[in-house]
């Protein structure tokens, strides 16, 4: 098992057929009726929740970064975006969405506010580079409760990073302040296509006494240390599962690990009842160059 298999598999629910991916989420609604509620779908249960910078800067300095770190490569990036590529007139949150879309590393994490949305990316089926199937693996399907959804309005629209000035003194990275949600406006046909956002949030903090992340459900007070929950999430996020409603205040954040036997059934469901598919999805010259191709005729 990986370590996010380690940290996220004590809270899940499993879903082994169509009809228990959908008991799953209108169980999420059930008990959060008046939450805003964000998903994600990973086609494999062991990745890691990082985002796409998280996972760059560790690659290359064989460490998950720290805020400071982070922040320091993000202003490089918006240094460099503007002088060299000469995308001055952007705010920073814009231009990072716009890297976000062509593959740049930044701490935005897609998400959609469909859950089939994302349930179909984690059922999704992949190929290699010869066009043959990659080997099925379970998949994983995320459900976020978000504080707030932002919009481009006084820091979030300047051109400064608009967390430049957050620290733990504001609850940023803390269970406490759950995360931001940002729905963009239609940049491009996939995010209008996939009713999609991104999650922004500061990276985990922990310290005795204060903010912890349990093992597993219930009263006890096993908890993981800062370098287990930073190398399964780049998010401060709160685990919990479905057999007890969450508090008014509370941001919870439920998983469930969709089985790799279950995939083709949930594909198949979700192309015939609902339209879902690769071009529908993803409806733009790229992937149409990506996929024009059949594996096999």
């Amino acid at each position: 098992m990986t370590v996010a298999e380690d940290v996220w598999d004590p809270w899940q629910s499993r879903v082994d057929c169509w009809q228990a991916a959908v008991a799953n989420i209108d169980a999420v609604a059930d008990l959060c009726p008046d939450k805003i509620m964000v998903w994600r779908g990973m086609v494999n249960a062991s990745w890691p929740l990082h985002s796409s910078l998280s996972r760059r800067i560790l690659n290359l300095t064989g460490q998950a970064p720290t805020e400071k770190v982070l922040r320091e490569y993000e202003t490089a990036i918006l240094k460099r975006s503007r002088e060299d590529w000469r995308y001055d007139g952007l705010p920073a949150l814009e231009l990072l969405a716009h890297l976000q879309h062509y593959g740049g590393p930044t701490r935005l994490i897609d998400v959609s506010l469909n859950p089939l949305v994302a349930l179909w990316f984690a059922v999704e089926e992949k190929f290699d580079r010869r066009g043959q199937p990659r080997p099925a693996t379970d998949g994983r399907l995320f459900s976020f409760a978000v504080s707030e959804r932002i919009f481009l309005e006084d820091k979030w629209g300047g051109r400064d990073l608009p967390w430049k000035d957050e620290s733990a003194s504001t609850q940023w990275g803390l269970a406490t302040a759950a995360l931001k949600f940002w729905v963009p406006p239609s940049y491009n046909e996939r995010i209008a296509a996939q009713n999609a956002g991104f999650l922004i949030g500061g990276l985990p903090m922990t310290w005795p006494g204060g903010n912890r992340w349990r093992k597993r459900p219930g009263t006890n007070a096993d908890y993981w240390d800062i370098k287990t929950i930073r190398a399964a999430s780049s998010l401060y996020l709160t685990p919990a599962n479905l057999s007890r409603r969450p508090s008014a205040k509370s941001h919870p954040t439920y998983n469930f690990r969709i089985a790799k036997g279950a995939k083709p059934e949930i594909r198949k469901t979700l192309e015939q009842r609902y339209g879902f598919r690769t071009s529908s999805l993803y409806p733009d010259l790229y992937a149409l160059a990506q996929n024009v191709l059949p594996s096999a005729l």
